[in-house]
């Protein structure tokens, strides 16, 4: 009678076949983890959680819009959604009148609206690491402001809308390198009790 091989023993029928089955099973949770980790955490959100209160911290989330449902709310104070995805200041936050401290920095943001005169009550405007270049004539509208962080964006000249606010007690312009110092002087006196950070 023929004796079995170690390799032929009941029992372990496939043994090379079951290590081929483990390696390849550890490598589709690799391929699946991965994919999760760069397609569904990065994936935008809009729906958030309502949170109650005159200060709403939506920040670190890959927002790219404020949820609708925040709309009209006028009891909201201080906003703060800086490091999400946003690429505008949407219609959601113009709809909020009493805001007085909006954090908008680290996101994606372009271009402002010409409705900004909307957000009068602003005191605190943070808008820095964003993709601006310009700002729209209604920003001189934002009497009450009074710290203003446009740094690390991308303008190249003065906006000439920033030397119509004369309330401002800090402006940064930090960070946007190809300013003209011809244009910053010119602010410098335009402004003389704006601590001007550049």
């Amino acid at each position: 009678m023929q004796r079995m091989s170690h390799r032929q023993r009941p029992g372990r029928p496939g043994g090379r076949f079951s290590l081929s089955n483990r390696r390849m099973l550890f490598l589709l949770i690799v391929v699946v983890g991965v994919f999760y980790f760069f397609f569904m955490q990065q994936e935008p959100r809009v729906r958030q959680p309502i949170q109650p209160g005159p200060v709403v911290t939506l920040n670190y989330q890959n927002y790219t819009a404020l949820d609708p449902r925040y709309a009209g709310r006028q009891d909201v104070r201080k906003l703060l959604l800086d490091h999400n995805a946003f690429t505008q200041l949407d219609t959601t936050i113009l709809g909020m009148p009493g805001l007085e401290y909006l954090d908008l920095s680290a996101n994606e943001i372009a271009a402002l609206p010409d409705q900004m005169s909307r957000l009068g009550q602003l005191r605190v405007l943070q808008l820095s690491k964003n993709r601006l270049d310009s700002l729209p004539p209604s920003f001189a509208a934002l009497r009450r402001l009074r710290v203003l962080n446009l740094s690390y964006n991308r303008f190249g000249r003065v906006p000439y809308v920033l030397g119509q606010l004369d309330s401002l007690h800090i402006l940064d312009l930090r960070g946007n390198a190809t300013l003209p110092a011809a244009g910053i002087d010119s602010l410098r006196r335009l402004l003389p009790r704006t601590e001007l950070l550049f």
